[in-house]
C-alpha cells in the first residue's frame, strides 16, 4: 500500500501533499480514519487482486485534508515486470461527489415534480409530438373516467367525439406552430357523458437539440362559475321584470331632468317605440312642457322639480301630458327624491297614470237616466230580475221573471218571458242544472253575490254569470255566453303539450486498457481483450489495420486532438477527456479516458497510455435526465395554479409563475424567507398551526387558506397539499402545495347572495300575498303577505315539492292555479276557478277560499304567469293573489243605497271592461318582459409587455397586439407611455417601479381606432446579474366586464330601493279611488242618512290611505311613526266635522310608536271610530268641552286612549253589543289586533285599548 507516486489530480481532490503521501501509507488511514470503514475496503480490495484483476469503477467516500468528504470511484491496473510478475499498480480515482449530487438533487426534483403533477387538483395531460398520450395525472383519470395505462399511446380520436377532436387536434398544432403558450375556452365531455364548460392551458415542450418534443396541457373547469354568471343575469333580469311589470308608468329623471329609465308602460303610454327615445332627453320639456291649452309652461314651476330639490314627494292630478304625436291626455303623477348611499338627493322617480278613462267615466255619471236605460238594452249581456220561489221547507223550488232585457232573450231564445216561471219555460231545468237553482237560492237568501261559469246543458252552452240580491228573496242575474271562448281555450289547450418517465443508469462496461505511441493517428501498441464490448479484437488495432485516431468521432476528433496537444505542451501528464468512439459497426459510444503521458529520459513523449471507459448508458441517462427535468421544470413553472414548496422549518425553498402573479413577489423578495410573511395579521397563527399539520404527513384537501399580495389585497386560496420524504421514507424534507385562486369566485357568490337576496325582499315586501316555484315545483319563495294569509311561516314551506303549497287552500296536496303555467290544464282550471282567463302564458282566476280564523270565504283574485331563464325556457312560475272582500263589500254597500238599478249596472259593466282592458295590458306587458334577456361582455385575453429601464417596448404577446390595434413590429422599439389614455402621469408609475421593484395599478390602453380598454396592471422589474440587462415585465388584465357589471349592479339595487316605495304609492292611489268614486256617489243621493254613511265610510278609507301614504314617505318602507300618524288623523278629522276649537279642543299626547302596516291600520280605524262619536254626540246643542288622545308603549304592549268630557254614553247602554255600526266596528278593530278595550264613564267618556305589538317590531334606537 505504498504510496509511489501522487499525481497533481490526486492533490487536487484530496487535499493531500504529493510530497507528504508518496513513499509511505498513512494516507489511506486518513482518508478512512473509520477502522470498520477502512478494513471494509480493504477487503473488498484484496478480493480482487487475489484473483489477478482490476477494481472496476469501486466508490468509495473519503475524508479529505480540509475534513471535507468526496466519492470516489477507483479503477486499478497492475504493472509487471518482464517475468510477468505484478509489481505495483496504477490506481486511477476519479471524483464523483458533484456527479452524485446532482443525481440526488435530479431524482429529489424528479419525485419532487412528479408529486406536485399528482398533487395538483386540476386534470393535467401531456403528449408527443404526434398526438399520441404520454401521461397523464390522477385527477384527469377520475374526470374523464380513463385509467393512465389506457389512455398512454392512444390520440384524442380515441378518447373524444370526432367533432371535438378535430377541434383540439386544430388547436394543439398552433401550439406547435409557432410553438407558444395557448389558453382558449370550450368544452369537454366528461366521465359521465355530460358537457363542461373548461379552459385548456397549453405549452410545449422540447428536445435538447430544440426540436418540438411535445406539449403539456391543464383543464379548469369553469361550469360552476358560468352557473353562477347564469344564474346572476337571471336574477337581475327577474328584478328588471318587476319593473316592466307595473301597469303604472314609471321613469327616473336626474338633477338636470335628464331621463336616466323608463319602463315599457311609460314607453306606451307616451307613444315611443324604445327606451333610446326618451334617455338622456329633458322630460319636461319632451312631455310636459305645455299646459292643456298648448301655453308653455315653465320648467321652475313644475311641482315635479319643486318636489325632488326640496326633497320631498308630491302628488299632483290637474296637470296634462303630451305624447310624442303631439296630443295630450290628463294625468294623475306622483314624483319623489332618488337618494344616493349618503342620502343626497340626486333625481326623482316618477310615476303616472293616464286618467282620462277615469275623467271619462265621472262624466259618465252625470248623464241622464235615459241614456242608461237605452245602454241597459242594448248591453251585450243578458239580464234578468226575478223573484226566488221557495217550498215549505225553505228550499228554492222556482223563480218568476220580473224583467229582462233584449240580450236574454237574443242568448236563450226565451222571448216574452216577463212574469212567467222558469219551470213554464225550461220544464227540465232542474234535471239538467240543479246546481243552478242552488246557486240562485243562496244568493236570494244570503244577499251575497255569486259569480261562476256553467254549462247550461239546457241551451247546449256555456254562461258566465254574475248573480246578485238587490232585496231578500229576489236576485238579478247577468250573463254572457262563452261557448266559443270555452271551445277556443280547450283547442288551445290541446295544441300546447360531455414520462411518466423512468430514468435508469447503466453502470459503465469494464475499463479497456490502451497504450498508444505518440505518433499520428496514435497508434496502438497495446490494447485489453475486453475491446470487444465496442465490436473490435486486440488485433485489429495491434496489426496495424485499424489506428485509434480513426475510431474517435469526426465530429470529435479535432477538440480531442487539440486537448491532448494542449495537455502534452503544458507539461499535463495525467488528465482525462470525455468523447465519442464509433464501434466496428459504426455505432456511436461516449467514453471517458483516463491518459497518462510517458516520457523517455530526455522528456520527450514517447506513449501515451491509458484506460477507455464506455459511460454511453451514462450520457443517455443523464440527457433523459436533463429533458424530463427540463420538461417537469417547465411544467411547474408555467402551471396555471401557484405552487410553493417549504422546507421543514417553514422557510420557503421553490414556488412558480403562478404564484409570483398570486402573491405579487419575486423570486428574491420569498426564496429562504419564512411562510409567516405569506399571510394577513389577522389569519397568520391559524394558517401557521395548518401548515404544521403537515409535518405529521397530513395532507391538505381543498384548505382555504387567506394569501396577502404585497399591494395589501388579500386573495382566498383553496390549497391542496403532499409531503415529500428522504430515502428512508420516513423524514420529511419538504412539503409541496398547489392552490386555486377563488377570490372572484367568493366574490361571484357573494353578489349572487346580494341578488338573489334582493330578488327575496322585493317578493317578500310585496304588498300582494305571493310565492315562487321552480321548474320542478319547489317553493324558492313565500312572503310575508302570504304568511299573513295562510298562517304558514316562509320557513315551514321554502324548499317544499308535491304540491305543498295548496294545502291551505284546499286542506290537500293537489295542482293549483300556478301548475297550469307549467303544465297547462285548462279542464282542471274550468272546474276549480271561476272568471279564468289566459293571455299568453299568462293566466288569471277568481277563487274563494276559507281562510284560518274566518268563518267566511273570502274571494281572491289571482294571477300566474312563468319564470323564464336567459334562454327564454320556462324555469319557475309565480303567483300572486289579492284579497277582494273589501271590493266586494263596497260593490254592495253602494249597490244597497242605489235606486237605479239600471245605472248601477252601466257604472259596474263600464268598471269591468276598464279592469279587463287594464289587465290585459298589464299581461301583455308581463309576456313581453319575459323575453328581455341582456348580452354579456366577455373579458379579453391577458396581455405580456417586456420594457427596458427607459420604458421602451422589447417584446409584447398576440393579446397587447389585439388590445392596442397595432402589429409586434409596430409596437417594439416605442415607449409604452404612448398607449396609455389616464389623467396620472405615466412617468410618476414608471419611476415608483423602478423604485419599489413591482407596481399593481389600473390603467387606460388605448387602441388604434380609439377604442379604451380599463386594464388591470401588475408590474415587475427583472434584473441581470449585477444588475445588468434589466428587464420591466408587465401583465395586464382587461376588466372591461368587471367594470361593467359593478356599475349595472348598482343601478339596479337603487332603481328597486325605488320600486319598493312606489307599491305604497299604488295602494294609496287606490284607496283615494275609491274616495273619489263615493264623492261623485254622494252628489246623486239627497238622503242625508246614507250620505253620513258614505262620509263615515270615506273618514274609514281615509285612514287606511294615510297608513300607506306615510309608508311612502317613510324611510324604512315598512314601519311608520303612529303618534305622527294619530295627530295628522285626529286635525284631519277635526278639519272634517268643522269644530270650532274655541269651543271643543284637542289635547293630544302620543309618544313615538313605530309600527307596521298590521298594526298601523287596525289601530288608525279605531281611533277614527272613538274620535267620530265624540266629535259627533259628546257636546250637543253647542256644548264645550275637551277631546284629549294620549298613547305610549311600554315593553310590546301599546295603550291608547281616547277621552272626552262631554255628556257621556247612557249607562243603559250596552255598547259591546250595540247596532250601530261604529261600536261593532271598535269591537271587531280590537279583536283583530288581539287586545282589550274598557270603557271609564266616571267623568264623561274614556275609552282604553291595550294591544300587542306584533314581534319583531321596535322602535329605533
Amino acid at each position: 500500500g505504498t504510496v509511489l507516486v501522487w499525481n497533481k489530480a490526486a492533490e487536487l481532490i484530496s487535499g493531500y501533499a504529493g510530497v507528504a503521501v508518496t513513499g509511505k501509507n498513512m494516507v489511506w488511514k486518513q482518508m478512512y480514519p473509520d477502522p470498520e470503514y477502512r478494513r471494509g475496503v480493504t477487503r473488498e480490495i484484496q478480493g480482487v487482486l487475489s484473483r489477478d484483476t482490476g477494481l472496476v469503477d469501486f466508490e468509495t467516500t473519503i475524508r479529505c485534508a480540509d475534513e471535507t468528504t468526496k466519492n470516489i470511484i477507483w479503477n486499478t491496473k497492475s504493472l509487471r515486470d518482464a517475468e510477468g510478475s505484478v509489481t505495483s499498480y496504477i490506481v486511477i480515482g476519479r471524483d464523483i461527489t458533484a456527479q452524485k449530487d446532482a443525481e440526488q438533487k435530479a431524482g429529489e426534483n424528479a419525485r419532487f415534480l412528479a408529486t406536485m403533477l399528482d398533487t395538483l387538483p386540476m386534470p393535467v395531460f401531456y403528449k408527443d409530438h404526434e398526438g399520441r398520450f404520454l401521461g397523464c395525472n390522477p385527477p384527469f383519470e377520475e374526470y374523464f373516467g380513463i385509467r393512465k395505462k389506457d389512455l398512454v399511446g392512444k390520440t384524442v380520436y380515441d378518447v373524444a367525439p370526432r367533432e371535438m377532436a378535430d377541434r383540439y387536434t386544430q388547436s394543439d398544432r398552433q401550439v406547435f406552430n409557432p410553438p407558444g403558450i395557448q389558453r382558449y375556452e370550450t368544452q369537454v365531455q366528461n366521465a359521465d357523458g355530460t358537457l363542461h364548460d373548461v379552459i385548456f392551458s397549453k405549452a410545449p415542450f422540447f428536445n435538447k437539440d430544440g426540436s418540438v418534443a411535445g406539449l403539456i396541457g391543464a383543464i379548469i373547469d369553469i361550469s360552476d362559475q358560468k352557473k353562477m354568471e347564469t344564474a346572476l343575469r337571471e336574477s337581475e333580469e327577474r328584478i328588471l321584470l318587476l319593473l316592466n311589470s307595473a301597469a303604472e308608468a314609471i321613469y327616473g329623471i336626474d338633477l338636470n331632468g335628464n331621463c336616466t329609465f323608463c319602463n315599457k308602460a311609460c314607453l306606451s303610454l307616451l307613444g315611443y317605440a324604445k327606451e333610446s327615445d326618451l334617455l338622456k332627453e329633458n322630460m319636461h320639456w319632451k312631455i310636459h312642457g305645455s299646459y292643456a291649452d298648448g301655453t308653455r309652461f315653465p320648467q321652475e314651476k313644475c311641482r315635479i322639480f319643486q318636489a325632488f330639490r326640496k326633497g320631498e314627494g308630491t302628488h299632483v292630478d290637474d296637470e296634462v301630458l303630451w305624447r310624442a304625436d303631439g296630443t295630450a291626455f290628463p294625468a294623475e303623477y306622483w314624483s319623489y327624491p332618488q337618494r344616493d348611499a349618503d342620502g343626497t338627493v340626486v333625481g326623482a322617480v316618477v310615476t303616472f297614470l293616464d286618467i282620462t278613462d277615469r275623467k271619462r267615466a265621472e262624466e259618465a255619471l252625470r248623464a241622464s237616466e235615459q241614456k242608461y236605460r237605452t245602454l241597459f238594452e242594448n248591453m251585450l249581456e243578458g239580464f234578468a230580475y226575478c223573484r226566488m220561489i221557495y217550498d215549505e221547507n225553505g228550499e228554492p223550488v222556482d223563480w218568476i221573471y220580473l224583467d229582462v232585457n233584449r240580450a236574454f232573450g237574443n242568448l236563450t231564445g226565451l222571448h216574452d218571458i216577463t212574469g212567467k216561471r222558469v219551470l213554464e219555460a225550461i220544464p227540465d231545468i232542474r234535471k239538467l242544472t240543479p246546481e243552478l237553482f242552488a246557486m240562485y237560492g243562496r244568493v236570494a237568501s244570503t244577499g251575497s253575490p255569486e259569480m261562476f261559469e256553467i254549462d247550461f246543458k239546457p241551451l247546449n252552452s256555456w254562461l258566465k254569470v254574475s248573480a246578485f240580491c238587490p232585496e231578500k228573496g229576489y236576485f238579478v242575474a247577468v250573463f254572457e255566453d262563452i261557448t266559443q271562448r270555452k271551445a277556443s281555450q280547450e283547442r288551445i289547450q290541446a295544441l300546447l303539450k360531455t414520462k411518466e418517465e423512468q430514468l435508469r443508469i447503466i453502470n459503465t462496461s469494464p475499463a479497456v486498457s490502451f497504450l498508444w505511441r505518440a505518433e499520428e493517428n496514435w497508434p496502438v501498441e497495446s490494447v485489453s481483450t475486453n475491446i470487444a464490448q465496442f465490436g473490435y479484437t486486440p488485433d485489429d488495432f495491434l496489426s496495424g489495420r485499424i489506428v485509434f485516431g480513426t475510431i474517435i468521432h469526426p465530429d470529435d476528433l479535432a477538440r480531442v486532438g487539440a486537448e491532448v496537444s494542449f495537455n502534452s505542451t503544458h507539461a499535463i501528464d495525467d488528465y482525462t477527456q470525455i468523447y465519442r468512439i464509433l464501434g466496428k459497426d459504426s455505432t456511436e459510444y461516449w467514453i471517458e479516458d483516463y491518459t497518462h503521458i510517458r516520457r523517455d529520459e530526455s522528456g520527450r513523449i514517447t506513449h501515451y497510455e491509458g484506460l477507455v471507459l464506455d459511460i454511453s448508458d451514462r450520457k443517455r441517462a443523464e440527457i433523459a435526465l436533463k429533458e424530463t427535468n427540463d420538461y417537469l421544470t417547465s411544467l411547474f413553472d408555467y402551471a396555471n395554479a401557484p405552487i410553493i414548496v417549504w422546507d421543514p422549518s417553514f422557510n420557503i425553498t421553490r414556488f412558480n409563475h403562478a404564484f409570483e402573479h398570486l402573491t405579487g413577489r419575486t423570486e428574491q423578495d420569498v426564496i429562504g424567507k419564512p411562510l409567516a410573511i405569506l399571510f394577513p395579521d389577522e389569519s397568520r397563527e391559524e394558517s401557521l398551526e395548518q401548515i404544521r399539520e403537515t409535518l405529521a404527513g397530513i395532507r391538505w384537501e381543498s384548505v382555504e387558506i387567506p394569501i396577502i399580495h404585497v399591494s395589501g389585497d388579500v386573495r382566498t386560496v383553496l390549497w391542496n397539499s403532499a409531503t415529500l420524504y428522504g430515502e428512508d421514507g420516513d423524514t420529511v424534507i419538504a412539503t409541496i402545495a398547489q392552490g386555486q385562486d377563488i377570490t372572484d369566485r367568493k366574490l361571484i357568490e357573494a353578489k349572487f347572495q346580494e341578488s338573489r337576496q334582493l330578488f327575496m325582499d322585493i317578493i317578500s315586501f310585496l304588498p300582494d300575498p305571493t310565492f315562487v316555484i321552480d321548474k320542478d315545483g319547489r317553493v324558492i319563495a313565500w312572503n310575508r303577505a302570504i304568511e299573513q294569509l295562510s298562517g304558514i311561516p316562509a320557513a315551514g314551506m321554502i324548499g317544499q315539492g308535491d304540491y305543498a303549497y295548496s294545502t291551505w287552500v284546499h286542506g290537500k296536496r293537489r295542482p293549483i292555479l300556478i301548475d297550469l303555467v307549467l303544465n297547462p290544464d285548462k279542464d282542471s282550471a274550468r272546474i276549480h276557478y271561476t272568471d279564468i282567463r289566459w293571455e299568453g302564458s299568462t293566466v288569471t282566476a277568481q277563487l274563494e277560499v276559507t281562510l284560518p280564523g274566518r268563518e267566511k270565504k273570502v274571494p281572491l283574485s289571482l294571477v300566474a304567469s312563468p319564470l323564464l331563464d336567459a334562454d327564454g325556457k320556462v324555469a319557475g312560475a309565480i303567483e300572486s293573489m289579492r284579497d277582494i272582500s273589501r271590493l266586494k263589500e263596497a260593490e254592495e254597500e253602494l249597490e244597497r243605497f242605489n235606486a237605479n238599478l239600471e245605472k248601477i249596472i252601466r257604472d259596474r259593466t263600464q268598471a269591468l271592461n276598464d279592469e279587463i282592458v287594464q289587465r290585459k295590458a298589464a299581461e301583455r306587458e308581463v309576456a313581453d318582459a319575459l323575453h328581455y334577456s341582456q348580452s354579456v361582455i366577455e373579458a379579453n385575453p391577458d396581455l405580456m409587455i417586456i420594457l427596458d429601464e427607459q420604458g421602451t417596448v422589447l417584446d409584447v404577446n398576440p393579446a397587447a397586439e389585439s388590445l392596442t390595434g397595432l402589429s409586434r413590429d409596430e409596437l417594439v422599439g416605442t415607449s409604452y407611455s404612448r398607449y396609455l389614455v389616464d389623467d396620472a402621469t405615466p412617468k410618476d408609475i414608471f419611476s415608483r417601479l423602478l423604485h419599489d421593484g413591482r407596481v399593481e395599478y389600473t390603467v387606460n390602453l388605448g387602441r388604434a381606432d380609439g377604442h379604451v380598454t380599463p386594464v388591470a396592471v401588475n408590474s415587475t422589474i427583472f434584473r441581470g446579474e449585477n444588475n445588468a440587462d434589466t428587464r420591466i415585465i408587465v401583465a395586464g388584465h382587461d376588466i372591461s366586464r368587471q367594470k361593467e357589471n359593478e356599475a349595472a349592479l348598482q343601478a339596479s339595487l337603487d332603481e328597486q330601493v325605488l320600486l319598493l316605495r312606489e307599491v305604497h304609492h299604488r295602494v294609496k292611489n287606490n284607496l283615494q279611488i275609491i274616495i273619489s268614486l263615493t264623492n261623485l256617489q254622494m252628489r246623486q243621493s239627497t238622503d242625508p242618512r246614507v250620505k253620513q254613511i258614505m262620509a263615515e265610510t270615506q273618514n274609514r278609507v281615509r285612514a287606511m290611505s294615510l297608513v300607506h301614504e306615510k309608508l311612502y314617505r317613510s324611510q324604512s318602507l315598512s314601519k311608520i311613526d303612529f303618534g305622527d300618524y294619530s295627530r295628522f288623523l285626529a286635525t284631519q278629522l277635526f278639519a272634517y266635522y268643522g269644530m270650532d276649537t274655541q269651543r271643543v279642543q284637542l289635547e293630544f299626547s302620543v309618544e313615538k310608536i313605530m309600527v307596521d302596516i298590521v298594526t298601523a291600520v287596525p289601530l288608525g280605524l279605531l281611533m277614527n271610530e272613538l274620535v267620530s262619536n265624540a266629535f259627533r254626540h259628546a257636546f250637543p246643542d253647542g256644548r264645550s268641552g275637551v277631546i284629549g288622545i294620549s298613547g305610549q308603549c311600554e315593553g310590546d304592549m301599546i295603550t291608547l286612549t281616547v277621552r272626552d268630557n262631554g255628556i257621556g254614553i247612557p249607562p243603559d247602554l250596552d255598547w259591546k253589543n250595540s247596532p250601530s255600526l261604529g261600536l261593532r266596528l271598535v269591537n271587531t278593530l280590537v279583536d283583530q289586533v288581539d287586545g282589550t278595550i274598557e270603557l271609564d264613564r266616571s267623568s264623561g267618556t274614556s275609552f282604553t285599548i291595550t294591544a300587542r305589538r306584533p314581534k319583531g317590531e321596535g322602535d329605533p334606537a
